[in-house]
This record gives structure tokens, C-alpha cells and sequence, in this order.
């Protein structure tokens, strides 16, 4: 990805801050403050705290193998406390969100990253463990000003067609609608009704090799 296309996503994310009243005797000069001369007030600059995660697979339903913990594992599987380490200066997605959110002051909350190799449909086991750890850190690590994913498009389960609407609904449904949710794409996403619904924002990759 390009980092103009990822500029996209962070103006789609917004920047925020909270501006406060101070009085004749306190001072601009301590902790995250700064005066802004147009308004004559101390300003509280305040990140913008977005959950970041990565859950991909590009499903081809007509192969009868599995795809499950095992074959993530060979892949990878990366905990939060791995997502930055791993990723950082990486040209992949999550790599290229690490680099924007440093460019935009973004304090990003890494939450899981997981990749299989294209091949048959995806167990429930892996999915339910994947949106769990996702669904979990918005309810314990809340709240979020948004929500960016790293996603591929195309990934069946085992017992549904349509995973990351599936995901993506659940997200929504967690944070409710105020809150942005944004995803990268692969060039073969198969697009849903449910994806488009509960998402704000996707970016799909436009060119081939990528």
C-alpha cells in the first residue's frame, strides 16, 4: 500500500482534541498542554486511541481441508504485545498503519494479528477465537475513537459464507454506531451486503501483483 491511500483512513479516523477552560493561575506549560493564541485557552491535546487488528484468509470453498489453529500457527498468529515488534517497518498493512498512526498522533492498541495460507474453509474454532480476542478488547481495553483492521475479503467458514461480515457485524454491534470501523482489503475481496453495512470505510488494494 501507498501511504497516501493510508491518509485516507486517518482523516476518515479524525483527530481529536479537547479544548479547556484554565484559570488566571494555572499553567499551559504542564502535562499534554499547549496555548492556542487564536482562542486564548490552554488546549488538552489528546490522542485519538484506535484498536488495531489483523484476521485473514482467502477461502477457496471447493478444497476439503480445514483451516484451523494449526494452520494459522504456521503462518502466523501474533499477540498484541508481538503486533508492533513484528510489524514495524513491515510493507504489509499493518505495517504501513504503524507508520500512519506515528505520522497522524495516534495512539494505536494492537489486539491480534492472524494469517493462513489461502486453502479450504475456516474452522469455527480459529474464527470464534479470533473475534473473541477482538470483541474482548473492546469491551476491557475501551473506550475507542475507531476501529482498523487489516482483512483480506474472501474468507468462508466452515459453516458460513461470509466471514468477514460476520466479524465486521459483530464489531459494529459492540461499538455501536459512533464509532468509525475502517479495514484494508485484498484486490480479491468478494464485497457483502454485511461488510458494506457495518463498516464506514474499505480500501481495497487496485493493483496486481500486490
Amino acid at each position: 500500500y501507498a501511504k497516501k491511500r493510508y491518509s485516507k483512513i486517518y482523516v476518515e479516523l479524525g483527530i481529536i482534541s479537547n479544548e479547556l477552560r484554565k484559570g488566571d493561575r494555572e499553567d499551559c506549560t504542564k502535562g499534554n498542554t499547549t496555548v492556542n493564541s487564536r482562542i486564548g485557552r490552554c488546549v488538552l491535546m489528546v490522542k485519538p486511541r484506535v484498536l488495531v487488528a489483523e484476521f485473514k484468509h482467502e477461502t477457496n470453498s471447493f478444497c476439503s481441508a480445514k483451516t484451523g489453529r494449526k494452520e494459522y500457527e504456521a503462518r502466523y498468529i501474533k499477540s498484541a504485545e508481538e503486533f508492533v515488534p513484528y510489524f514495524t517497518g513491515a510493507k504489509v498493512e499493518p505495517g504501513e498503519f504503524i507508520d500512519g498512526a506515528a505520522e497522524e498522533g495516534l495512539e494505536l492498541v494492537p489486539v491480534i494479528a492472524a494469517n493462513a495460507m489461502p486453502s479450504g474453509p475456516v474452522t469455527r474454532e480459529i474464527f470464534d477465537f479470533v473475534k473473541g480476542t477482538i470483541l474482548n478488547a473492546i469491551k476491557e481495553q475501551g473506550p475507542f475513537d475507531g476501529i482498523l483492521l487489516s482483512l483480506h475479503g474472501a474468507m468462508a467458514l466452515e459453516d458460513a459464507p461470509d466471514g468477514e461480515g460476520e466479524l465486521l457485524t459483530a464489531i459494529r454491534a459492540e461499538v455501536g454506531p459512533g464509532i468509525p470501523i475502517i479495514s484494508s482489503l485484498d484486490l480479491h475481496t468478494n464485497l457483502t451486503k454485511a461488510m458494506v453495512e457495518s463498516a464506514d470505510a474499505l480500501f481495497a488494494y487496485d493493483t496486481y501483483p500486490h
